[in-house]
Formats: structure tokens, C-alpha cells, sequence
């Protein structure tokens, strides 16, 4: 049986703990599906495994990009699909681990819009089409898509014929699987934010501006998409002179409540997930007993 398991949630639930709880109780190994952790030298401020943490388990997808590069969903799914069929050949169970819920939606459910990258002169020559004409274009070319879509929305309007019409996508392979537990960390929002207060000021203790000086020694610049983590980019105007530590640590404090806000309703949509809340006695235990059923069951 070709058998995954997902442990999601917002930043600073316990993921990596649970996950590799979960690899040694079941011979997993643990897959990031979070669009920073891919990045190299990018430690502290992106929440990755510890090296002590990285030594309990196997890791993958974690410092395997450069930061100059862009890594998108569909790159994601390439990378991912790879490790998982070859740890399925070694009898070995994939522990899908991240906080980024489009690309575990990307991997698991297929977004065929991953592999078409935008297309600047095509949408041009549709700017001043009118909704109408574009909901009529896109019903003739793809009648189930279009059901999707709101028809008086016309950049998504535009978005859908690009799909459809692009001749530039790429091959995104497709995961195919027998069946995944999606398990869930959550709390109240009141919880996760103290939680996420305290989890910031250790950060910046244990030298995450001191990370950002370093990147910037490096060569690598603000304009970088790898440079816009909600804990890197605060830091640039804290870098050049404007505010002071504690304002920079209130300001990332803020924008991480707002981040842990997002997380929460991406992840809330999708009914499948199983949630458990952090604060439960025995945590791992009980997950790793629904997780045992799971298994025992799909056998």
C-alpha cells in the first residue's frame, strides 16, 4: 500500500516534534512542504529543524535551494513526488510535514494551474475585454472550469483562459497514492499567539538579526523572494537605522499573528484533516495511535 502521513498546522504548533515522534514509531522519514525551510542558510528565521533535531530522523527538502533561486509549488511537487516513490520502494513511510498548506494541497490534490507560469503579453491583449466576453470565451473552450469561477471577477477570468490556452506548462508529475492521514495542530488563537511571542524573542536571542546580517554579507538582496520571510523582511528597516529592538520585535510579533491567521483558514477548509489540540495531555501518544489504526487498517 502506497500509504502517507501529513502532520500540518500554523507555524510553531510542534510539527517537527510530532513528525518525528512519528518517523521513529514507524519508520518514516519527513518531508518539508514549507516554501523557506528549502533555503540554505536560512536557519533561524525560517523555524527549521535544529541540527540536533535533523539527527533524529532523515529530513528532505530542507537546505536544498540556493537563495538567488525561485522555488515555486510546482517545483515542490517534483522534488516531493521523487523522495516519496523512493521511499515507498524502501518500505519506508513518507511523513509530509509543513506549514505551507497550498503546497501540501499542490501535492496531494493536484493544482494544474502550478505549472503555467504567467503570461504578461497574453493577458495584456485581454485587459480591456469585457467580463462577459471572457466568461463566454472561457464556457466554449472549458465548460467544467468555468463553473468554478466567478464570472464578474475578471482577472481570474483571464487567470483561467491562461491555463487553458498556455502552451508553456510544464510537466508536473501527479502523486498517486492509496489513502493519507492528514492530522492537524492546533490551539486557540490566544494560546498559539503567546506561544508564537515567546518563540519570536528566542529567535532573536539565538541571532536571528544576526542570520539577516549574514545573508546580506552573503550577496543576497531584499528583492530576493527568499528575502521576503515574514522574519527576514521587518528586519531590513530595523538594518538601516529606523526603530528600535523592541519595535522590531512587536512589529514580527504582529505580522506573525497575522501569518498564524492565514495558516488557520487555509487549513480549516479542507474537512479531512483530523485536528488535536497542542495542549492535550499525551499528544504524540494519542496521535500515534490514530496514526497505528491508520496503518493497521490500509495493512
Amino acid at each position: 500500500m502506497k500509504l502517507l502521513l501529513v502532520v500540518c498546522g500554523s507555524t510553531g504548533t510542534g510539527k517537527t516534534s510530532l513528525a518525528i515522534h512519528l518517523a521513529h514509531s514507524f519508520r518514516g522519514e519527513i518531508i518539508s512542504a514549507d516554501s523557506r525551510q528549502i533555503y540554505k542558510y536560512m536557519d533561524i528565521g525560517t523555524g527549521k529543524a535544529t541540527p540536533a533535531e535533523r539527527k533524529k530522523t532523515v529530513h528532505h527538502l530542507l537546505d536544498t535551494v540556493d537563495p538567488t533561486r525561485t522555488y515555486c509549488a510546482a517545483d515542490f511537487v517534483k522534488d516531493a513526488v521523487q523522495i516519496i516513490e523512493r521511499l515507498w520502494e524502501r518500505k519506508t513511510l513518507p511523513i509530509i510535514e509543513g506549514g505551507t498548506g497550498f503546497y501540501v494541497s499542490a501535492l496531494l490534490d493536484g493544482v494544474d494551474s502550478i505549472g503555467v507560469p504567467p503570461d504578461l503579453s497574453f493577458r495584456d491583449t485581454l485587459k480591456y475585454v469585457s467580463k462577459d466576453v471572457l466568461y463566454e470565451r472561457l464556457l466554449k473552450l472549458d465548460p467544467k472550469r468555468v463553473s468554478t469561477i466567478d464570472r464578474n471577477n475578471p482577472r481570474r477570468l483571464i487567470r483561467a483562459l491562461e491555463i487553458v490556452q498556455s502552451k508553456e506548462r510544464q510537466t508536473v508529475p501527479t502523486l498517486t497514492y492509496d489513502d493519507v492521514l492528514r492530522i492537524g495542530l492546533t490551539a486557540d488563537k490566544k494560546y498559539l499567539f503567546e506561544r508564537s511571542d515567546k518563540r519570536l524573542k528566542q529567535a532573536v536571542e539565538n541571532g536571528l538579526i544576526e542570520e539577516v546580517e549574514s545573508l546580506l554579507q552573503k550577496g543576497y538582496t531584499w528583492d530576493l523572494p527568499s528575502m521576503s520571510s515574514i522574519w527576514y523582511l521587518p528586519v531590513k528597516t530595523y538594518l538601516e537605522g529606523s526603530g528600535t529592538r523592541e519595535g522590531l520585535i512587536t512589529h514580527l510579533q504582529t505580522e506573525t499573528h497575522r501569518y498564524i491567521r492565514r495558516q488557520m483558514t487555509w487549513f480549516k477548509k479542507d474537512a479531512r484533516i483530523q485536528w488535536f489540540d497542542i495542549r492535550e495531555k499525551e499528544l504524540h501518544k494519542k496521535v500515534e495511535d490514530k496514526a497505528a489504526l491508520f496503518l493497521k487498517e490500509n495493512a
